[in-house]
């Protein structure tokens, strides 16, 4: 009478539940049965941590945090109420909880340690960590963003006065952060909340990657740009759409990682066999920025 089968991230757990809302987690290389949840019936929601190591529950709107290994649960969240949003952030290290007063709490997830950093925080409605879960970034109905430290709580209000931001992504190691406005994109060294870079480029509404903590590529309408924010700080300026750049050999394999080959063009046969890039999808030039 299974309802419904989900596995963890990394495919070592399974959980299961009927129709009943009985759970069971399922060690899928033994099939052993970890049967912590037997006891739980109504269960409405369950999911994974990313690491597999945390499982989360509720029933009749009440949150429950188990160990999957163990089946120990950490009950820190039986005080709150009338949580509708409960979401798991790297690899399971924190737990981000919502009110239906629009409440918001950080909790660590093995301590059980709740951090009201975002207490006094309304109209929150995006969030994000950066993959390290050292830093925590917040934007509100208004269009506000801040940028918190999670241990200490301490908000690093570098962002106050940059209006109009549509996107905002950490770098892999979470020292960089960059911010993109209509004409505008900033790349930000976090713990001192000043500007390493910043490219104008004549389009709006870019799309934009951070590749290997160093490198910033910028999708300006059909054109590719790329930066490097270590040999490349300051004021840099781009037409977007503007000087053709012949590809090399190391800017075709790199930008295939970042964007496989949606991007490249136009590439000849000749070309594509020298670089092993398959059928291009979409037409595009490339230009390096101009200071």
């Amino acid at each position: 009478d299974i309802s419904e089968a989900s596995f963890s991230a990394d495919g070592a757990w399974l959980l299961t539940r009927t129709r009943a809302g009985v759970g069971r987690v399922w060690e899928t290389r033994s099939g052993q049965v970890h049967d912590f949840l037997k006891d739980q019936k109504g269960i409405s929601e369950a999911r994974f941590s990313a690491d597999g190591a945390w499982l989360l529950t509720t029933k009749a709107g009440e949150w429950r945090v188990w160990e999957t290994c163990s089946g120990q649960v950490h009950d820190f969240l039986k005080v709150q109420k009338d949580i509708p949003v409960a979401s798991f952030f790297t690899d399971g290290e924190w737990l981000l909880t919502r009110t239906e007063a629009g409440d918001w709490r950080l909790g660590e997830t093995r301590s059980g340690q709740v951090r009201d950093l975002l207490k006094n925080q309304k109209g929150i409605y995006d969030e994000s960590f950066s993959a390290d879960g050292a830093w925590l970034l917040t934007r509100t109905e208004a269009g506000g963003w801040r940028v918190w430290e999670t241990r200490s709580g301490q908000v690093h209000d570098f962002l106050k006065d940059q209006k109009d931001i549509f996107d905002a992504r950490f770098s892999a190691d979470g020292k960089l952060l960059v911010t993109a406005l209509k004409k505008k994109i900033t790349t930000w060294d976090i713990a001192l909340g000043t500007p390493i870079q910043t490219l104008y480029i004549d389009t709006k509404l870019p799309t934009l990657l951070l590749f290997q903590n160093r490198y910033l590529y910028v999708i300006a309408g059909k054109a590719i740009i790329k930066t490097d924010i270590l040999t490349q700080p300051g004021n840099l300026f781009s037409y977007g759409d503007g000087e053709t750049l012949d590809y090399t050999y190391e800017e075709v394999k790199e930008w295939m990682q970042v964007f496989g080959d949606e991007y490249l063009g136009p590439l000849n046969e000749q070309t594509r066999e020298k670089y092993d890039v398959g059928e291009v999808v979409k037409k595009a030039t490339a230009t390096q920025p101009k200071k």
